[in-house]
């Protein structure tokens, strides 16, 4: 009799976890692909507030590290197509020398999302 109350008990806990389980997973959004690429990230010179051009940036997009480039104000990122990333730039600006010393700037949380591999970004 004890043998049948314990099987008993096994069946309607095992069923409850089905049924919540079945449930939670109707109710769930469907996740949406993305797969992972590389895009150009243009940072524009209109954010070196004192005056001058970006010639150095180092960016990370969500928490992965993108490293940097000299020369230019253009970045080739690691990002999820399809989906929505965050990038945070630290740029240098580098201005005549009547205008003062190079000074750096950051540009942070903005989020892109991109559609397709090698994309332009416009920040």
């Amino acid at each position: 009799m004890l043998g049948r109350r314990v099987v008993g008990r096994a069946r309607v806990a095992l069923l409850s976890v089905l049924v919540a389980g079945a449930i939670s997973g109707a109710s769930a959004s469907s996740a949406e692909a993305w797969y992972a690429g590389n895009v150009y990230v243009v940072v524009s010179n209109g954010h070196c507030v004192g005056g001058g051009r970006i010639v150095f940036m180092q960016a990370a997009v969500d928490v992965m590290w993108s490293g940097g480039d000299w020369g230019d104000n253009i970045l080739y990122p690691r990002v999820r197509i399809g989906d929505t990333n965050t990038i945070n730039v630290r740029a240098l600006c580098d201005r005549a020398w009547y205008q003062g010393p190079d000074y750096w700037i950051n540009v942070v949380g903005r989020t892109f999302r991109p559609t397709y591999n090698g994309q332009t970004i416009w920040l």
